[in-house]
């Protein structure tokens, strides 16, 4: 295969203002420092051995990977997650599988802990169908969800149903809902539903809610 150089431009992004981006055939490929242009005899209109291209991907692998580690380091990502972040320092599609590669066997990083550890800390303030959406925009993969989501809940609807509550109490404070007329209701029904939860599970809460008064 040919690498051909067609373009080095500029990285304006503050965090790889040091950076060139690498064109090859037209195609984005990877950012250097210019050092490493040098190093590398990276040049406009002119082509890449085979072998410095692998050289070049090897040493951005290593890179990714400490990248990767060092992102792990503050806060716990997806899959989906830590691959945009490395995208967006232009490492290599080789470059990040590799890195990813690392940190997953490792354990740094586990989409299925992830959920489980997203579920239990958001479980007392989304409804479930709100933590499903918010894990898949995450890129989990449907049987991870489907299955962390089985094992928190179950066939229970009780931990929603005292979010429901606690949701009511905070929203219509001392006002009670045996009071409130029919449209008053079924307003208040249809702010819950906005929320995710089921009419079903919204029925019991309130039916625990007005026994509770």
């Amino acid at each position: 295969m040919d690498y051909l150089v067609t373009s080095i431009e500029e990285i304006k992004h503050s965090y790889t203002n040091k950076k060139k981006l690498v064109y090859i055939n037209y195609e984005p490929a990877f950012a250097l420092y210019n050092k490493e242009l040098k190093t590398y005899s990276v040049k406009e209109n002119e082509t890449i051995s085979e072998q410095d291209y692998s050289n070049i991907v090897q040493m951005l692998s290593k890179r990714a990977t400490v990248r990767a580690m060092n992102l792990l380091k503050s806060k716990d990502y997806t899959k989906k997650e830590l691959v945009s972040k490395l995208e967006l320092s232009y490492y290599p599609e080789k470059s990040i599988h590799d890195a990813l590669a690392y940190v997953e066997h490792y354990g740094y990083i586990n989409d299925e802990r992830y959920a489980q550890n997203y579920i239990s800390f958001k479980a007392n303030k989304k409804s479930r169908k709100q933590i499903e959406q918010s894990l898949k925009e995450k890129g989990i993969d449907f049987d991870i969800i489907e299955n962390t989501l089985e094992a928190y809940y179950g066939d229970s609807s009780e931990c929603e149903i005292n979010l429901i509550i606690s949701t009511l109490k905070k929203k219509y404070g001392t006002i009670l809902i045996e009071e409130l007329d029919y449209k008053q209701k079924q307003k208040m029904m249809a702010y819950m539903y906005r929320k995710g939860f089921s009419m079903d599970t919204i029925r019991k809460a309130i039916d625990v809610f007005l026994d509770n008064i």
